[in-house]
């Protein structure tokens, strides 16, 4: 890393030479702002992302920490002891990397037997989220 200059830490040498009134009315000003937002009903009010919204609330309403973990974990299929893993941790996606081929071949059929099962497995837990 280059060596800072004066030129590169100007604006930071400025704020310490401001007066000591001026930054604590700075920090007023951005205090009263920060209350203003917080007192204000629709800066609380929550945002709308799509037509689901009350389904997902239901179903993340309805889900333990275990599988919200799960549903946030993108396991590397050479990972998996075996297929069951999916089900057992609630993964909600699975990546095939660079040498994560079918054992069984590099083929379109093998492919969709992998996916197939992977997805059965998926399905098997309480909510039956499939994988990502």
């Amino acid at each position: 890393m280059a060596l800072k200059t004066y030129f590169d830490l100007k604006p930071f040498f400025l704020l310490l030479k401001m007066k000591r009134r001026s930054v604590s009315i700075t920090l007023l000003r951005l205090g009263l702002l920060a209350a203003s937002a917080v007192s204000n009903p629709a800066a609380r009010s929550p945002i709308r992302y799509s037509a689901y919204d009350a389904q997902v609330d239901a179903l993340l309403s309805r889900m333990t920490l275990d599988e919200k973990v799960g549903q946030m974990t993108q396991a590397d299929q050479e990972a998996l002891q075996e297929p069951r893993d999916i089900e057992k941790y609630y993964l909600g996606s699975v990546l095939n990397g660079g040498n994560s081929d079918p054992k069984a071949g590099n083929t379109l059929a093998n492919w969709t037997e992998k996916y197939l099962g992977y997805q059965a497995q998926a399905i098997k837990t309480r909510l039956g989220i499939p994988l990502l």
